[in-house]
């Protein structure tokens, strides 16, 4: 006795082939052209982050030493 879906079954199993993607993103590839690797833009945007994150993280890690020698003149 061979296995037969119910209509309902048929119909999703339809469906579901209907409605998939050929391909994951939908482009071909091929006909792109790639983007161009600019250089300049990306050491301006390390340079931007390293100013900003810098400071702020000598900030975080360096207190204690800070607070050391605050204290260490003040006597305490």
């Amino acid at each position: 006795m061979a296995f037969r879906p119910t209509q309902t079954r048929a119909f999703f199993r339809t469906l579901r082939t209907l409605i998939k993607e050929e391909h994951p993103f939908a482009r071909n590839t091929s006909t792109l052209m790639p983007h161009k690797h600019d250089n300049s833009i990306l050491m301006r945007r390390t340079f931007r982050t390293a100013a900003t994150y810098t400071p702020f993280i000598i900030t975080v890690l360096g207190w204690p030493w800070m607070a050391a020698g605050l204290l260490q003149k003040t006597g305490i």
